[in-house]
């Protein structure tokens, strides 16, 4: 286990003896997985604010790979959020007085330099930085600066050449950086020319709703500091959801999640968001994406109505068990779905049979029933 991890954990023990604390030591991507082992429900942190690091199509993706691989339903995850608020304070905080963003930003310069001697001498053989590459980046060449646009709610940092700049690539490097740029040639920025650090999102008030929404989540409660800068926001996965699927946000939703404003921007938007932001008109003939979502609201619906015990039950007399209305939709669309397609049943095909027809009584005589499916000796298992 890496010392930091370690430091970390073993402080998180000693102030917290009633909790046993399990280090993890791995990427998003490496970790998720093991959470959906745990037996019992669970609740996930992502405090802070890193989920400000992505645009609002990627921070939806992100939360919709923790909901598929890490939750399982009654599961939950708390995220923190940056809200969108007076471009001053954003401003003032990315750009204090004391220079410690500065700092911290300019410092990519050096952990580039760094890198890059690693490197090269790794392909040299050596065991220490080549000194011929060190300070590839004069550091004191550059300055921090950085924008905030109050429409997209987002902070781009910057690192600006206060002069010309010539940046010289090492020999070892030069068959990698063609490959990278398409040309070894020296890097030449012009004075004020500026290199794109990070971007930092601003989120509206609708936002955790539509967040939810498109990633399969609920979203129950929202704590925020006095001022309304900043958000804790509970999330929770359920058994299914009847909420529309991410294609279906208009210009408005998307406008509400960073914006919180009115939709004055909203034609900037296709090329701010890229693929949220969609063009396609209502059909009748739904994608596979949206047909997997309906049987999966189906399922959570009828499978967790009744016990299993009672599905082999009657609700009347004069009626087939609570299983065969299990069977009756999904057994009713494939019949006529094989019909417009002339295709053959879906297997086992005895199932079109049994769940085809329900049992109705005459209206006349309700000790008479119509023509209904005939049911078999024993009904299958769920």
């Amino acid at each position: 286990m890496p010392l930091p991890l370690h430091e970390s954990l073993g402080a998180l023990a000693q102030r917290f003896k009633n909790i046993s604390c399990v280090a993890l030591c791995g990427t998003y991507d490496e970790v998720l997985t093991h959470f959906k082992k745990a037996a019992r429900r669970k609740t996930l942190l992502w405090l802070g604010s890193s989920i400000g690091n992505c645009s609002t199509s990627d921070a939806c993706k992100f939360l919709s790979n923790i909901v598929d691989r890490a939750l399982v339903p009654n599961d939950a995850i708390i995220v923190g959020m940056d809200r969108k608020k007076d471009p001053k304070v954003i401003m003032d905080a990315y750009h204090d007085s004391q220079k410690v963003t500065d700092e911290f930003e300019l410092n990519a310069l050096s952990h580039v330099n760094n890198v890059i001697a690693d490197t090269v001498a790794m392909l040299k053989g050596s065991t220490s930085p080549d000194p011929s590459v060190d300070g590839l980046f004069d550091v004191s060449k550059f300055d921090y600066t950085g924008d905030y646009d109050e429409v997209t709610g987002r902070h781009s940092a910057y690192l600006r050449a206060l002069e010309d700049v010539a940046i010289r690539w090492p020999r070892e490097l030069l068959n990698t950086v063609k490959s990278i740029c398409g040309s070894d040639a020296d890097l030449v920025l012009k004075q004020g020319e500026q290199i794109f650090i990070e971007a930092s999102y601003k989120f509206g008030k609708a936002a955790p709703e539509i967040l939810a929404r498109d990633s399969g989540l609920t979203h129950s409660v929202e704590w925020t500091d006095s001022r309304g800068y900043y958000t804790l926001n509970l999330f929770r996965k359920p058994l299914a959801t009847m909420s529309p699927l991410s294609s279906e946000l208009t210009s408005e939703n998307i406008n509400a999640i960073q914006y919180g404003a009115p939709t004055d921007h909203a034609h900037r938007l296709s090329t701010l968001f890229g693929n949220v932001v969609t063009t396609r008109q209502p059909s009748a003939i739904p994608r596979v994406s949206e047909w997997k979502h309906m049987w999966s609201v189906w399922d959570a619906l009828t499978l967790s109505i009744i016990s299993k015990e009672k599905l082999f039950c009657r609700p009347i007399d004069l009626r087939h068990p609570f299983i065969f209305y299990l069977g009756h939709l999904p057994a009713f669309a494939d019949i006529h779905m094989s019909r417009a397609e002339s295709a053959p049943l879906t297997e086992p095909v005895s199932y079109a049979e049994w769940f085809e027809r329900g049992i109705d009584p005459n209206i006349e005589d309700p000790t008479i029933c119509h023509s209904h499916s005939t049911p078999p000796a024993d009904w299958p298992e769920i």
